[in-house]
């Protein structure tokens, strides 16, 4: 599987599931927070309470850890992808190409789908790419944060109506994963 196809379909899988049905009042959802650290601390971030945990190893050697969490109308989903070897003719040596083919694969699976913002992006020492697309003909948003560094892949994605997109649990999730050197 391409590395590029691999990166859309990860943060996408669990969004199948969620339906974008527009809910006149829909509340937003009360989260209890639960830290979650990985890799000797490597990483953290903070998740919901009760979030599933589903890894898959991918025929070229890698491996996805993928956290996710749904309410009604709202999934947030974590991903780490690690990457046994770059791919033939997919070399890693411009990771903001590689981000930005990344982007290009999420909003081609999701046809019809506007970009509201878009940005490179660091934190520490790995280069990152921010977007947000209106999708579902605008009734719902999908937001993005991916993060490469070294042969690791860090996604986060949340997946809602439109009306919680700057929800406080959409941004504390987004804002809570912190990456060490």
């Amino acid at each position: 599987m391409h590395r590029r196809s691999f990166i859309a379909g990860s943060a996408l899988a669990v969004f199948a599931t969620v339906p974008l049905v527009a809910q006149a009042q829909s509340p937003v959802p009360l989260v209890d927070w639960q830290d979650v650290a990985g890799d000797e601390g490597r990483w953290r971030l903070q998740l919901p309470k009760g979030y599933q945990l589903v890894t898959v190893t991918g025929a070229d050697g890698s491996t996805m850890r993928q956290y996710r969490s749904t309410f009604p109308g709202l999934a947030m989903d974590f991903s780490i992808t690690d990457y046994v070897q770059a791919e033939a003719g997919h070399p890693l040596t411009d990771e903001t190409a590689m981000l930005k083919r990344a982007q290009a694969a999420v909003q081609q699976r999701w046809p019809g789908s506007t970009v509201l913002d878009q940005s490179d992006s660091q934190l520490g020492r790995a280069q990152g790419r921010s977007f947000t697309l209106a999708v579902d003909q605008n009734k719902g948003f999908l937001a993005m944060r991916v993060y490469y560094s070294g042969q690791r892949l860090y996604q986060l994605a949340s997946l809602g109506l439109m009306q919680y997109r700057q929800s406080p649990v959409v941004l504390h999730f987004m804002d809570s994963f912190k990456l060490r050197a």
